[in-house]
Order: C-alpha cells, then sequence, then structure tokens
C-alpha cells in the first residue's frame, strides 16, 4: 500500500512538471517565437516497422516516404492484395510486395500525398457558419470540443440516413489507435472516439465496403482529400464529416511523451482530449488508475517542435477539410469562458446542411455572422495561410 502510494505522488509529480514545462513553451514560443527554430530534438523511438514474411519496400516507386501520409488509401483500392500497411516512428505506411504488383499504378492515382487538390479561398467553399454543443450535457463535457461530431452520428443512425459510420478511436495500446465501421450507437458514446493525436490510418479500413449501405466517414482533412482522389471508395460514403488540423504528431511524439510520463512503460491507454474545453488528457496506467494533465500544456509542450511532426504535414495544404460535407473544429476565437466545451462547424453544401438539420434533435446550432463571423474566419484563415505557406 505503501509503494503505492508514492507510486501515485512520483506520477503526480511527472505529469506537473510536464505541464509547467508544456505553459513555458507556450510562453516562450508566443514571446520569442524564433528562439527554438533550429533546436533539434533528442527523442528518438524504439518503435520498428512491423515485420512480414513478404518483401516489403519502405517507399514506393513514385511515392517518396515524406510524401506519404500513412491514410491507407492505396491499401484499400489495391485489387491485387499487393499492399500492407506497416509503420515506423513517423507513423503509418504502405509496404509494397513485389511479388503480388502488377504495376497498374492505381497506388499513386489515388495518393492524396502527390495528388495535391486545390480549392477556393483559403478554406474552401463554406454556406454556412454554425457554433454547436452536444444537448446531452454529459456528452458536451465527456467530447473534446462540445459533443456534435457524435451527437451528429448518432442522429444519423437513429433516423436510417445511414446504416453505419466509419470512425478512427484510441485503443488500449497508445500506438495503435484503430477506425472501426459500426452501426452500434452505444460505440458512439465512448472517450476513446475523442481526438487522437497521433497517426492513424481511417482509408485502409475502406477496403472492401458493402456497396449497399450508405457510410458516415469521419477523418482528417487529408483523408477527406483522399476520398475525393478515389471515386469509386467515396461513392460509399454518404456524409463526409473532417476535424481541422494544423499537422499530425508522429508517433516519436507519442513515444518520447510517455517515456518522460512512465519511464518504466506503465501508460495503457491515452485519451488526448475530454472532461470539458479546452479539455484534459487522461493518462490510464497498468494497474486501472488514471491521471489527468491539462491538455494544452501537453499539446504546446511539443506542437512548434517540427522534428515531431510528419513529415508530409509539413507541406501539406489542407486545413479546414476543405472538401468535406461538414467541417468540425475549435471555435478557439469565440472560446470565452465556455469550459463545457463547442464545435465550429463549417457547413459546406446540401448534405452536410441536412445531416446538421437531422441532429436538431441532440445538437444546438446557432449560425455565426457579424463580427464574431469575422473574428473567426481571422483566426482560422491565418491558421489556414502558415500551412499554405509551407508549400
Amino acid at each position: 500500500m505503501k509503494a503505492g502510494f508514492i507510486n501515485k505522488i512520483i506520477r503526480k509529480i511527472r505529469i506537473r512538471k510536464l505541464e509547467l514545462n508544456g505553459f513555458l513553451h507556450f510562453i516562450v514560443h508566443q514571446v520569442f517565437p524564433k528562439t527554438n527554430s533550429k533546436k533539434k530534438s533528442a527523442a528518438s523511438s524504439n518503435r520498428a516497422m512491423c515485420d512480414s514474411s513478404e518483401k516489403m519496400k519502405p517507399e514506393f516507386r513514385n511515392i517518396p516516404r515524406e510524401k506519404c501520409i500513412g491514410c491507407g488509401l492505396c491499401f484499400a483500392v489495391c485489387k491485387f492484395n499487393a499492399i500492407k500497411m506497416t509503420e515506423d516512428e513517423s507513423g503509418f505506411m504502405p509496404g509494397l510486395i513485389d511479388i503480388a504488383c502488377t504495376n497498374c499504378g492505381m497506388c499513386s492515382k489515388v495518393c492524396p500525398g502527390i495528388n495535391v487538390q486545390k480549392y477556393n479561398g483559403k478554406l474552401g467553399d463554406v454556406s454556412r457558419y454554425v457554433v454547436s454543443h452536444a444537448r446531452d450535457e454529459n456528452v458536451r463535457y465527456a467530447a473534446s470540443s462540445g459533443g456534435t461530431v457524435r451527437s451528429i452520428l448518432i442522429s444519423l443512425l437513429e433516423k436510417k440516413i445511414v446504416d453505419k459510420v466509419i470512425i478512427t478511436r484510441a485503443t488500449d495500446d497508445p500506438y495503435h489507435p484503430e477506425t472501426i465501421i459500426t452501426d452500434s450507437i452505444a460505440d458512439l458514446y465512448s472517450d476513446r472516439l475523442n481526438s487522437i493525436y497521433s497517426p492513424t490510418s481511417p482509408l485502409a479500413a475502406l477496403k472492401n465496403l458493402d456497396k449497399n449501405l450508405k457510410y458516415a466517414f469521419v477523418g482528417l482533412p487529408c483523408h477527406i482529400a483522399g476520398l475525393k482522389c478515389s471515386p469509386g471508395i467515396k461513392k460509399n460514403i454518404f456524409v463526409s464529416i473532417g476535424i481541422f488540423c494544423s499537422h499530425t504528431p508522429s508517433f516519436a511524439f507519442v513515444n518520447t511523451f510517455l517515456k518522460q510520463l512512465s519511464p518504466d512503460g506503465e501508460v495503457r491507454s491515452l485519451r488526448y482530449r475530454g472532461l470539458g474545453w479546452p479539455g484534459k488528457t487522461k493518462l490510464i496506467f497498468a494497474d486501472g488508475k488514471f491521471e489527468t494533465m491539462h491538455f494544452p500544456a501537453m499539446w504546446h509542450k511539443y506542437n512548434y517542435n517540427k522534428v515531431f511532426q510528419q513529415s508530409r504535414c509539413r507541406t501539406c495544404t489542407y486545413y479546414s477539410a476543405e472538401f468535406a460535407d461538414i467541417s468540425i473544429g475549435d471555435p478557439w476565437s469565440l472560446s470565452g469562458k465556455d469550459h463545457a466545451g463547442s464545435s465550429l462547424i463549417f457547413i459546406r453544401n446540401k448534405i452536410g446542411e441536412d445531416a446538421v438539420a437531422a441532429a436538431a434533435e441532440r445538437i444546438t446550432a446557432a449560425e455565426v455572422n457579424g463580427a464574431e463571423l469575422k473574428s473567426i474566419l481571422k483566426f482560422h484563415e491565418h491558421s489556414a495561410e502558415s500551412k499554405q505557406k509551407n508549400v
């Protein structure tokens, strides 16, 4: 019992120390944004590419590793099963099985990493701007920012507008989030669905979709752009919901973060956000107990270090999921004292409009205009522009 108490104290000290470092890091980079621009990270990862009995290649002939986002779309469209999803310290990646490859070129044709899609303006076409949150206060508090996404998905299933939803969730292994295809509303109440700040490969799950079913898909801007690259798969997606994204941290980030918090490897699962807004990171340990830390402190500890960004993110032009039916993110410029959480929605077309309307019983939906809209656009256009300048 004494050992357990001491262990708990040590955990808390590590978490509070990392929180403090995160806040200091944020202040330094706000006041002196260039002081750390050339700093190298000594962090390394002990993660290796997954083993396979077949001969695998670290990159495709026409798709360099630094262009690959690990989305899994090439795996999903390959009719010859010549691709397997593997991983390295950056993230997920495809491996090519030479003996099965016919050089059809389909993987290159659909790759969102090399086939960059153009869109209008800095944020794409938007028909309406809405701030929303779940009416169910428990759902709202438990979610990353308002619970709007899961509320819309639940409504789409309840009203049989879609047959199944495709969404990525955390598992009991911090390094292996999983994408599920489900029609279970119970699945959508889990805190495992909250935002995941690590590599994911959701488009791999789209292999062999049932053409007789209608699906709702939730993904990052690059994943949504991938759907646009593959009309054959996109026609099975009835509603697409995109999540705003500045970049995705690599597995090296996850590895470094966990080792600093738990050198003995006690952390078994992560919930990056939830428990109000802007949220807390929940660390679940091997003994079943958990601790929480302030999410922004965790994020700012690593956010400015490009060593922890996936390579493709450094040249990505997508920010607000410009090709989705609905794009959803944090209403940072309007947050104020909203500690319960709300979502900013860009409704882009009639499909998106109908999906939001179908969830009217489960969400609030207040249209934004005037000075508030100007504030929103200023913040998010700046964020989008910072990514577009990379290219």
